[in-house]
């Protein structure tokens, strides 16, 4: 797993897009479009998280220090994969280590 910068012009992003969609219901979605165009953009890191064979499978935004969402094409959760998401994550972000919930 690696978790990489994801630019809003990217080829990766469009299919960021294709997992928002997938991963969270209207009522619930935001556009990722929406996020990248915040009123303080230095304060958002959107990252893509790649499977081993460099593949983009989900995606990561923390904003302003507070607020964090993870999306991932996964229908089923993952938990060996979390822990090692937030293992990777943990040497970007230090401060924010986010914990699984459910709805």
């Amino acid at each position: 797993m690696q978790l990489k910068p994801l630019p809003q012009d990217s080829q990766d992003k469009l299919k960021a897009d294709r997992i928002n969609k997938e991963a969270f219901p209207p009522w619930e979605r935001n556009s990722l479009d929406d996020l990248y165009g915040s009123d303080s953009p230095e304060k958002l890191d959107m990252l893509g998280i790649y499977d081993d064979a460099d593949m983009i499978t989900g995606w990561y935004s923390f904003y302003d220090d507070t607020e964090f969402t993870i999306a991932c094409s996964q229908r089923n959760f993952d938990k060996d994969g979390f822990e090692k998401f937030i293992g990777c994550l943990g040497t970007i972000i230090s401060d924010h280590i986010p914990h699984p919930y459910r709805k």
